[in-house]
């Protein structure tokens, strides 16, 4: 097993990015949340992702949520920085500032406007890879930029040297069950769609899977990871039971933004 593969592991939290009434970035609450955060079992941090409204903020903003977080972090977690822009200079802006700020990693999504080809985003993250010196964390979202990258893809991107892990949120099942278990034994693999899933997803070889529900209940998903390590399946299972109906819920809404639900 790559020695990469224990860089990041467990249940990682897309940090929510708290704003104001004059939506303004509210730094005060961004901080208490991350504490609140730090202390609760969850393993990896992941910051101006998705649920962190990555496209709304300026790049100003990014770095600010990016500064407070490593000072109210310290040592004591590893964080991780979204940097997705439509801008090839301003993803790699924003990943030498999260190097600088003690990130272990910046996560980053093929361009999102217009669709690449395979070989196009390829060479992407190669040129990313080349032109940065921290660790990357590959994010296959189909559902955001239309392209679910293949697992030849995806096992040429696992040979780039700082390449250290992967969100996979594919809707294609054997796809899924494929590079949890194939590309898993090369760099960590996340499942992306977290506790609707577990613990299925550790069975098929996951490095740990990514929890909205954490901002608010961090204990559920620390509770199924902590049972999977264990061996305890039962454990785990009754414990996703337990938020069915919570998943459900959000499910049969029509506007699906699970932010604004929660």
């Amino acid at each position: 097993m790559d020695k990469n593969k224990s860089k990041l592991q467990g249940v990682a939290v897309p940090v929510v990015t708290p704003f104001d009434e004059n939506f303004k970035l509210n730094l005060k609450e961004l901080k208490r949340h991350i504490r609140f955060l730090v202390k609760s079992g969850i393993d990896v941090l992941i910051l101006t992702g998705t649920l962190g409204e990555c496209e709304t903020l300026t790049v100003e903003e990014r770095k600010k949520i990016v500064e407070v977080a490593a000072e109210e972090v310290s040592s004591s977690l590893p964080f991780v920085v979204c940097v997705n822009h439509t801008s090839f200079f301003t993803i790699i802006e924003l990943a030498k500032h999260a190097q600088k700020m003690g990130a272990k990693a910046v996560m980053v999504m093929a361009p999102y406007y217009r669709r690449l080809s395979e070989g196009e985003i390829f060479s992407f993250y190669e040129t990313i890879s080349k032109s940065v010196d921290i660790d990357i964390m590959l994010y296959n979202n189909p559902a955001l930029n239309k392209v679910d990258m293949s697992e030849e893809l995806i096992l040429s991107l696992a040979e780039l040297p700082n390449v250290i892990a992967l969100k996979e949120t594919t809707p294609n099942l054997r796809k899924f069950e494929w590079t949890m278990r194939i590309v898993g034994e090369k760099i960590s693999v996340f499942n992306g769609f977290g506790e609707r899933i577990e613990p299925s997803s550790y069975i098929m070889g996951e490095g740990g899977f990514v929890s909205v529900i954490a901002n608010f209940i961090p204990e559920v998903p620390v509770r199924i990871r902590r049972a999977c390590l264990e061996g305890n399946f039962s454990e785990a299972e009754r414990v996703h039971d337990l938020i069915v109906p919570l998943f459900d819920l959000v499910s049969s809404q029509k506007i699906k933004q699970p932010v604004s639900f929660f």
